[in-house]
Formats: structure tokens, sequence, C-alpha cells
């Protein structure tokens, strides 16, 4: 069995308690310098800061679930058709989560969708490249991994 570990670390920009600043984080790999930091925050729903139509300013937990998943399959794909010598020229992947209230769990992502979109540009590419996303989608293990249902939808295009 082989074996892998993920350290993450987010600290708070400004300390205490009071107004949206606190809400508001860094988060880092405190093992590679070389990864970017990227600014999180609480999401605006829950008192994070936002801008003047409500949307949050950075990068929220659920922004960053949802982005896991669309992450994961982009990668998998992305290694799954090289492998499989599949022609393509573009590949892109648009989640969006679906949070839930309920009165046994709460606040819950309950559903990821994804849109796959893949362009080929031959009609002899197309049945290749879905069974490639539909492959890339199996084996994510971070979808694996989640108790939230994911879906997929896939267009493959002839450019």
């Amino acid at each position: 069995m082989s074996v892998h570990n993920y350290t993450i670390k987010v600290e708070q920009n400004k300390g205490g308690m009071g107004g949206t600043e606190g809400r508001v984080g860094t988060l880092s790999e405190p093992n590679n310098a070389n990864f970017p930091k990227i600014t999180v925050q609480t999401p605006g729903e829950f008192n994070g800061p936002v801008e003047s139509d409500g949307t949050s300013i950075d990068w929220t937990p659920e922004d960053l679930y949802v982005g896991s998943v669309a992450v994961c399959l982009f990668t998998t794909f992305v290694k799954i058709a090289e492998n499989s010598h599949l022609n393509y020229s573009s590949f892109e992947v648009e989640a969006t989560g679906k949070m839930v209230e309920d009165d046994d769990l709460g606040k819950w992502m309950s559903e990821i969708h994804q849109r796959a979109l893949v362009k080929v540009s031959e009609e002899k590419h197309v049945r290749k490249a879905r069974r490639i996303v539909e492959k890339a989608e199996e084996n994510c293990l971070i979808a694996k991994s989640m108790k939230t249902k994911i879906s997929i939808s896939v267009n493959v295009k002839i450019q």
C-alpha cells in the first residue's frame, strides 16, 4: 500500500474578533515555498466579506471543495488522454455545487454537477473522448472520497 500525505496551512490575516477582516486568511503548503499562497475567507452567506452584489471576495471552503472535484477530473482526464493518445485540442470543466440544509446534517454540499467540454479535430475522436471523460470521472480520487453526489454532462465538439 502506498501512502501520500498532504499538508495545508491556513493563517488568519488579522487577529482578533469583530468585523469581516478576521474572516480572511491565507492558505499555503508549508513544505513547498514554490506553491502560491491563496487568500481564503468565510463565505459571504456566513458573514464573510462580500462585493457590492453580495458575492464573496476571495476563495471560500465551498469554492475549494467544488474546485477540487473539477481539478481532479481535469488532471485525471489529461493523464488518461495522454496514455490513450487522444487527439484533442482542449479540455475544460465547469462545476457547480449545491448546498442544502436539512434536519439531520444541517448545511452540507449535497451534489456537484460537472460540465466537461472536449474539443477534437475529427468525428472519429468523439466516442473515444467521451469515454475518456467518463473513465476520468470514475477514477477521480477526490470524488471517490466524498459523500457528495457527483454527476457529469459531457460535450464533445469537433473543431
